[in-house]
């Protein structure tokens, strides 16, 4: 389940249903009802969801990364406010610029006043605002290794669009990926900090790819449970098995799908004339820490991805700097529906974050050659998803010099968030969706 350089990540999640539910990515208790997968595996190009069931009040929760210590177990409705503010930004273990809030994961009916039947089931088709939070630790086995090993959290934020709900709580929802953000490595070896950026403009455009899911519900009235299946979707590649092994960096070149083979399976699906999406190594030169690297208390500055393993040493080489991937997620799970039938919040289960990397632009803006494309692809570490219990390994341990300290508390495991944004002919953009859900 690797990514390169957090790519991997893009996107991607799916699903969802009802009311207000909905998912991109994996389970969640979500609110309103409606859909949400049969059960069975679905295939969809362009995002992921995953096979999943899951319970809608988790209780008492363990520690979250960046929150020693601390319990994400409430009480209350179960919508989007409330819940508790973690770190997401940065790859060390103690938290980065943005923060990501914990949502309430639990459904209080005796909260939710008096509750006429099927009394979600107005809302159950819409607009709905995704965002799926998932907790992820990496470290690098290149000998050396270019980047010490860190756990964070990557967010991934979705529009759906929601129809066809039955009587039997089955829908339908047109799922598109609206947002990543994923955590930053650091190398304390070289005080060199990596943070892949996805640009919010490449979302909203026309050849960014659409999936459908489908979904069930247990019921239409707050508390009532959502069901999402497992789903494989693909964003800025092609194979002819999407849910088949990953290619291997060594298989990159020669990756299969309908069209053929090699350049032709990364369709370029934001448009910009390159194979697959476009991504940048974000805020070269700039420092992320005025101080914290090694034993000499410097500051960690942001490079671009190293081109061969000299360069690696190398602070003043070229680097690359834009990057053209495909990413894989395999995602999905359920949750339970809120009081106000327009939002929710819930566990969610992720399997898979896949990333390869087909070309590159250097920083001195000439394109990358094949072999220098090749050790992009190959040397970043890959994301492992923690799922609720896990932990990372004892075997992981931090790197001589390094100042941080690995964060081994239980994981909650991934969580998502919906928000109903309104009704179906209704006009939104992935802004509203990022801000509806920051």
């Amino acid at each position: 389940m690797g990514s390169k350089y957090g790519m991997g990540v893009g996107l991607l999640c799916l699903a969802l249903t009802g009311c207000s539910e909905s998912g991109g990515a994996p389970g969640r208790d979500d609110g309103q009802g409606v859909n949400i997968a049969p059960d069975g595996d679905t295939t969809m190009t362009g995002a992921p969801g995953r096979d999943a069931t899951m319970a809608g009040t988790p209780g008492g929760e363990p520690p979250v990364p960046g929150m020693p210590g601390g319990d994400t177990s409430t009480s209350g409705s179960g919508g989007t406010g409330g819940g508790m503010s973690v770190e997401a930004g940065d790859g060390d273990n103690t938290g980065g610029d943005d923060t990501t809030t914990i949502p309430d994961l639990t459904v209080d009916i005796a909260e939710c006043g008096m509750i006429e039947p099927d009394s979600c089931k107005p809302t159950a088709e819409g607009i709905y605002a995704v965002k799926t939070t998932i907790d992820v630790w990496w470290e690098d086995d290149a000998d050396p290794p270019l980047v010490d090993p860190g756990r964070a959290n990557i967010v991934v934020h979705l529009m759906g669009e929601i129809t066809g709900v039955g009587d039997d709580g089955m829908g339908e929802g047109v799922m598109k990926g609206c947002g990543t953000q994923l955590p930053v490595f650091k190398s304390d070896a070289n005080c060199d900090a990596f943070q892949i950026e996805f640009p919010d403009a490449i979302w909203d455009e026309p050849t960014m790819p659409t999936f459908t899911t489908a979904g069930m519900t247990s019921g239409f009235d707050p508390g009532d449970i959502l069901t999402i299946a497992k789903a494989t979707g693909l964003v800025g590649i092609d194979l002819s098995d999407p849910s088949g092994a990953w290619p291997t960096p060594a298989q990159t070149g020669t990756v299969g799908c309908s069209a053929g083979s090699g350049e032709v399976c990364f369709p370029d699906h934001d448009g910009d004339g390159n194979p697959g999406i476009t991504v940048r190594m974000g805020k070269i030169g700039t420092n992320l820490t005025q101080n914290g690297c090694g034993g000499f208390d410097l500051p960690f500055v942001h490079r671009g991805a190293p081109l061969d393993a000299l360069g690696a040493l190398d602070d003043n080489g070229v680097k690359a700097e834009i990057l053209h991937i495909g990413v894989r997620t395999i995602l999905g799970g359920g949750g339970a529906i809120a009081c106000d039938c327009m939002s929710g919040a819930g566990e969610s289960t992720a399997e898979a974050l896949d990333s390869r990397v087909w070309g590159c632009v250097r920083t001195d803006d000439a394109p990358c050659d094949a072999a220098q494309a090749a050790f992009v692809d190959e040397s970043a570490p890959n994301y492992n998803i923690l799922n609720k219990g896990e932990t990372v390994p004892d075997s992981v341990m931090t790197l001589a010099g390094s100042s941080d300290v690995i964060d081994r508390s239980p994981s909650i495991g991934p969580i998502s968030e919906v928000l109903r944004l309104g009704d179906l002919g209704e006009s939104y953009s992935c802004a509203d969706v990022r801000t509806a859900l920051p």
